[in-house]
């Protein structure tokens, strides 16, 4: 062993202590960076419970709770069993005991390690408060401490790689050095014995940092011509990283300053430094950060296919931060997504990356991030916040805030307003947020706290947030843009993320269905609005004057006197109504009302009608002049003009009045769009089978890109990306729009994490499958149960499963149940199934999360296009398996798709089948999607149906899902299916290298600047 001295001065072993925590900033960023690598589940278990924050524990974990004593393991078994007491008696629970690392010598490592970090403390609690005191202690002691919970032969190697390293004459400046690099050694044995990607990250950016450092001191002492560089030389180590003696002249700590190392992680994209808070980044981020630079610098449009569980998130919002620092925060981020929980998981995630990039440039951005939702979702309004619907709590509010109300509680202190909300216009709405980034749990606190409503908070303030996050309706729906998005400039970045049904979501905020009872609802409506008007003149008749003289000015100076909300915002595109103004036949409210009751009463008489019929709007627009004499002009005013009217007559019951609302919203659309994109069907039965009349009268919009064209033509740069894109060309197509870039991205992997197998036949050799003809049949309905059995037996914890739609999930499970599966299935894990109603879905999704928890397993069946597809993730142990049963097409006997696809063929070229298959497997993808949310993660998807064997359906899967399909797993039975499974859950057992994923599934920053060069190479060329 090579000695290191004979003494070792206390402050240099303290200089190395404080070496270590300097890096605590970066072991931060490590820290997060462990989040993005978890360590993998394991056939029934939670794996390693590895804490990155605790490291000197690391209890054995199974489904999250320690459960396994080591003296149930023998070595001569390959597993190991734990009882877990359940309802149904004891259920046994096999673990693969090769992940178990070393069980025999765990007491004995936690007991050294507690040792060593007792030894530490001490060695910190003597510290001399005057610095200038000498101490020594043993080197070798010491030493012998610091091998206590390590091996002798790591630190001996280490001790004589740093003697060859470092030629500094300074005895305690080496020693300081190296007692930090024998503590790193320490670091990376207590973080997982070299198997984690921390403690060897600490280790190599300690041991790079040292060798600069000594280095760059050597020189710069030798420099000096200091006479007295020796032990008795005293030094402190401050936090930069820097050596300075005391006895240095003030002119040279600049120079020693310089050599300070400043640890920096970002990422250079084509010449933009992005910063990215990890210090490794998959393939396919980089990637994915090449094309989103394309379009942004060509200021135009592109469609990306992501894979799930890379990262797309943080990748989206680093990139785009970055460019916009970069532009010196010019173009605002829209960042739009489909639900409350995904807007606050990308709020959260937009914290995070503006902290550590503060931290990186050491100033504060001044940045302000915030997410808009409903008033249901914003309020603090003690009564009003306990409503459970939200039409219900946007009346609540009008009722408090409306500025008739307003003026009335000025003159009688019995009339009650919002405080919340009188606080802002107390400061005539000029309210401002601090910068930051605000959940809308923290924009409530926010608001409690100051006594604003955070609502109007969020509103009033978005013109001043670098980033917005709400959802597709604020921009899609014209109804809401007009409200909040229409003072957006035209530099703004809009991302639409999880956008695969962006085209579904155009079409229903295009479209309107009246039923009989909203009809005679609105007819009750007409009636009190007459009423109330009558009451108007005979109480106060100048306010319809005003009223009249403020619609003859036009609608532009309407705009400016509308209150807290609309109470009827206008369906169509704003500049499509505001360049006119309303017509002279309905600017007198009488003269309006009698309109409405004509319209209504029409559409009594279109309901009555026995038999379908499908029309276009201008043969609607067409017989409706014949039988009402309405123009189309007045029908295009109709929402505009009822929400001046419900102003003007200071209405608060604004619930009541719903119905009128949609009839207003159906007479506008049908006087507005002439061309062949709406249709209207009337259907004067649920179905064909049913004789019982139940009306329903469908405006249906054909054409997603009608609500698109306008953020197209608004906006420079519009970013659609979701994790099932796939066939990209149908996008553009359905949206007119011609983007950049179009490109899907494979997913990098260093072990096959994800196996897709089609099961074609049952074991008895019957083919199976969904197709209507066949997909009743005993024998397909027995395989599909035999599959789900199978399965369930081999699947460790969660397991889920999805049918095409609920009438189909309700008729096979019902036979499962005659059959006795069901009972079958219940032996080995617990079974809960998804229902239309969102509560008992949410109640069932708890359940099925506990019971993997706790180790009895679960079953959930769904359906696709549910909740439970769209939105929910089953990450690791709570989706092992998912089973997609037939292939999910729409009910293709509803006459509204028929008149779609017929559009599509006509305007398009888009074949009905070609379109039909397109959307079936993109929400079969969307299923199979939700049990792979990470590189560490690992999922069996099944395909069970014969139809998916074919190429032409194969191939509309995703290029990342693709990718994972083998030739061999293409037409597989139950038997052979069962077969690979098992190997598959085999390989996954096996231990994981999170080492072995380094310069494959993940990049250092050392790989992108060599893929920079290489594409920088090719494009010279």
């Amino acid at each position: 062993m090579v000695s290191v001295g004979k003494t070792l001065p206390v402050h240099a072993f303290f200089a190395s202590i404080l070496f270590f925590f300097a890096l605590n900033n970066y072991t931060n960023t490590q820290r997060a960076y462990l989040d993005q690598l978890q360590t993998p589940t394991i056939n029934g278990s939670a794996g390693l419970a590895l804490n990155p924050l605790c490291p000197f524990e690391r209890p054995l974990v199974v489904n999250s709770k320690p459960m396994i004593q080591i003296d149930e393991i023998s070595d001569d078994q390959m597993t190991f069993r734990s009882k877990t007491v359940t309802d149904n008696g004891v259920y046994n629970y096999q673990v693969e005991q090769a992940l178990i690392p070393e069980l025999s010598n765990r007491k004995r490592k936690r007991e050294n390690i507690k040792a060593a970090t007792e030894l530490f403390k001490k060695e910190k609690r003597l510290l001399p408060k005057n610095q200038n005191q000498k101490a020594t202690r043993d080197s070798k002691k010491l030493k012998d401490h610091l091998c206590y919970c390590s091996s002798n032969e790591i630190m001996v190697s280490a001790i004589d790689r740093l003697n060859h390293i470092f030629n500094v004459k300074d005895t305690s400046v080496r020693l300081a050095i190296k007692m930090a690099l024998e503590f790193s050694r320490i670091v990376w044995k207590i973080y997982g014995k070299e198997d984690n990607l921390f403690g060897i990250d600490v280790y190599k950016k300690l041991t790079e940092i040292a060798d600069g450092q000594g280095q760059a001191l050597s020189k710069q002492l030798q420099s000096l011509n200091r006479s007295d560089r020796d032990d008795d030389c005293e030094q402190c180590f401050c936090l930069s990283g820097t050596f300075v003696y005391d006895k240095l002249d003030k002119n040279v700590l600049p120079k020693l300053l310089k050599f300070t190392p400043i640890i920096q992680n970002r990422l250079n994209i084509g010449g933009l430094d992005v910063f990215f808070p990890y210090d490794y980044i998959y393939p396919e981020q980089y990637e994915y950060m090449v094309e989103l630079k394309k379009a942004l610098d060509a200021k135009g449009h592109c469609a990306l296919e992501m894979p799930s569980g890379t990262g797309k998130t943080v990748t989206l919002l680093s990139f785009i931060i970055s460019y916009q620092m970069h532009n010196q925060g010019n173009r605002k981020l829209i960042y739009c997504s489909r639900t409350v929980p995904e807007i606050e998981k990308t709020l959260i995630e937009l914290r995070n990356l503006i902290k550590y990039i503060e931290k990186e440039v050491g100033k504060k951005l001044g940045f302000l991030g915030l997410g808009l939702s409903s008033r249901k979702n914003l309020c603090i309004h003690e009564k009003v916040s306990q409503e459970r619907f939200g039409k219900v709590v946007d009346a609540r509010c009008l009722e408090l805030t409306a500025s008739w109300i307003r003026d009335s509680a000025k003159n009688d202190s019995q009339i009650k307003t919002c405080e919340f909300y009188e606080n802002i216009e107390d400061l005539d709405r000029k309210v401002s947020l601090p910068s930051g980034v605000y959940t809308l749990d923290e924009l409530k606190d926010y608001g409690k706290s100051k006594g604003y409503c955070p609502y109007f908070l969020s509103r009033y303030t978005l013109q001043n947030a670098n980033v917005i996050v709400y959802s597709y309706h604020y921009l899609l729906d014209p109804k809401i843009a007009d409200l909040v998005s229409k003072e957006m400039s035209k530099d703004c970045i809009v991302v639409f993320d999880e956008a695969h049904n962006i085209d579904n979501v155009c079409i229903e905020s295009m479209s309107v269905d009246l039923t009989k009872q909203n009809v005679e609802a609105s007819a009750k409506s007409i009636s009190k609005l007459a009423q109330r008007i009558e009451e108007i003149k005979e109480r106060d008749a100048d306010k319809l004057k005003n009223e009249y003289k403020k619609l003859v000015e036009g609608l532009r100076k309407t705009k400016a006197d509308r209150e807290t909300d609309q109470f009827l915002s206008n369906p169509v595109l704003p500049d499509d109504i505001l360049k006119e103004s309303i017509p002279g036949s309905i600017r007198k409210a009488e003269h309006f009302v009698s309109l409405l009751r004509r319209f209504v009463e029409y559409l009594k008489s279109k309901l009555k009608i026995m038999h379908v019929v499908s029309e276009s709007p201008l043969s609607f627009r067409f017989d409706l002049k014949q039988s009402t004499m309405i123009d189309q002009k007045p029908l295009r005013f109709c929402a505009e003009r009822l929400s001046s009217l419900v102003r003007t007559l200071e209405l608060t019951n604004i619930e009541e009045f719903s119905s009128l609302q949609r009839v207003a919203y159906f007479a506008t659309l049908v006087g507005t769009y002439n061309q062949a994109g709406f249709v209207i069907i009337m259907e004067p039965f649920e179905d064909d089978k049913s004789d019982v009349p139940n009306p329903v009268l469908h405006l249906s919009c054909m054409d997603a890109s009608i609500a698109m064209k306008p953020i197209f033509d608004r906006f420079q740069s519009v970013i659609i990306t979701s994790g099932t894109l796939s066939p990209l060309e149908m996008y553009p197509k359905m949206l007119k729009f011609e983007p950049v870039t179009l490109k899907s991205f494979q997913m990098s992997l260093s072990r096959n994490s994800f196996s897709p197998l089609i099961i074609t036949r049952g074991s008895d050799q019957v083919a199976v499958s969904s197709k209507f003809e066949v997909r009743n049949d005993p024998a397909v309905v027995r395989n599909f149960g035999n599959i789900l059995l199978e399965m369930v037996k081999i699947t460790p914890d969660g397991l889920v499963c999805f049918f095409p739609s609920y009438l189909y999930m309700e008729a096979i499970v019902s036979q499962w149940d005659k059959m006795g599966l069901l009972n079958e299935v219940m032996k080995y894990k617990l079974i809960f199934v998804e229902t239309p109603d969102a509560l008992e879905t949410s109640i069932a999704l708890d359940h099925y999360r506990k019971a993997c928890e706790n180790g009895r397993g679960s079953v959930l069946i769904c359906v696709a296009r549910g909740k439970v597809s769209e939105g929910i993730d089953f990450d690791h142990h709570y989706g092992r398996c998912v089973i997609m049963f037939g292939i999910p097409y729409q009910y293709t006997e509803s006459r509204i798709l028929k008149a779609r696809l017929e559009y599509l063929r006509e305007q398009f070229r888009i074949r009905e089948n070609e379109f039909l298959t397109f959307d079936a497997i993109r929400h079969a993808a969307q299923c199979l999607g939700r049990v792979l949310r990470g590189k560490n993660d690992y999922g069996l998807m099944v395909l069970a149906d014969k139809r998916y064997g074919r190429q032409d359906k194969r191939s509309k899967l995703p290029q990342w899902i693709c990718q994972g399909i083998q030739e061999a797993n293409t037409n597989l039975s139950t038997d052979m299916a069962i077969h690979v499974s098992k190997r598959f859950f085999r390989q996954m057992g096996q231990p994981f290298d999170p080492m072995d994923q380094l310069g494959i599934a993940l990049w250092s920053k050392k790989d992108v600047e060599q893929r920079e060069e290489k594409n920088s190479i090719t494009h010279d060329h």
